[in-house]
């Protein structure tokens, strides 16, 4: 797996890139899930297709309550107005 370390404005965090990126729920990311009331994920409708399942059954496992919200795809969405 790799890391790709993103640096913006105040701000540094962690993108993993490989299959077996989600096992990191149970490990480097458990204790900040544990301490989560719930879980919030957003994605766009093309990326939820072919990733989305995959996702909730992993983070199904942290018992946490998850919520989805789909957004159209495309960079014009990308605004808060969507979101």
């Amino acid at each position: 797996m790799k890391k790709l370390t993103v640096d913006i404005k105040n701000h540094e965090y962690d993108v993993h890139i490989g299959t077996n990126a989600y096992e990191l729920f149970k490990t480097e990311y458990a204790a900040l899930l544990e301490s989560a009331d719930r879980i919030a994920v957003i994605a766009d409708e093309h990326v939820a297709t072919v990733h989305l399942p995959l996702l909730q059954e992993a983070l199904q496992l942290t018992g946490q309550e998850i919520e989805v919200k789909t957004v159209p795809a495309g960079e014009s969405c990308k605004t808060s107005a969507v979101y």
